[in-house]
């Protein structure tokens, strides 16, 4: 059976350590292109656009974007993942070979009686 999630992906050019404005994104969806045309399972999680294509399980897609963003060492890759679970919503931050976890934290406000209506 498994476990379905949304991806989608987003690319920013970075330059030393910090985001560049882009006048032109065309460099990036080629670097998307050559993802999907790599990576079968990339192809089916992700549009053209890196926008979210289906629901799918791209169970090894830390293993395979680890070493396809060191081909790109100054774009930062922003893999978003939306699964099943309410609380499964995450970010994956991929920049030369190197990832950063990023999972939602859901936080409920403590009581406060100047709030009641």
């Amino acid at each position: 059976m498994g476990y379905n999630t949304h991806y989608s992906l987003h690319l920013d050019l970075m330059i030393g350590s910090k985001k560049a404005e882009l006048l032109d994104d065309e460099p990036l969806r080629e670097v998307i292109r050559k993802l999907r045309e790599e990576n079968e399972e990339a192809r089916f999680a992700l549009a053209e656009d890196g926008g979210s294509e289906q629901v799918s399980k791209w169970y090894t897609h830390e293993e395979e974007l680890k070493p396809f963003s060191e081909k790109y060492p100054n774009v930062l890759f922003t893999l978003s993942g939306e699964g099943e679970e309410n609380d499964d919503i995450w970010k994956k931050y991929f920049l030369n070979g190197k990832v950063q976890v990023a999972k939602a934290e859901v936080r409920i406000p403590d009581f406060d009686p100047g709030k009641l209506a």
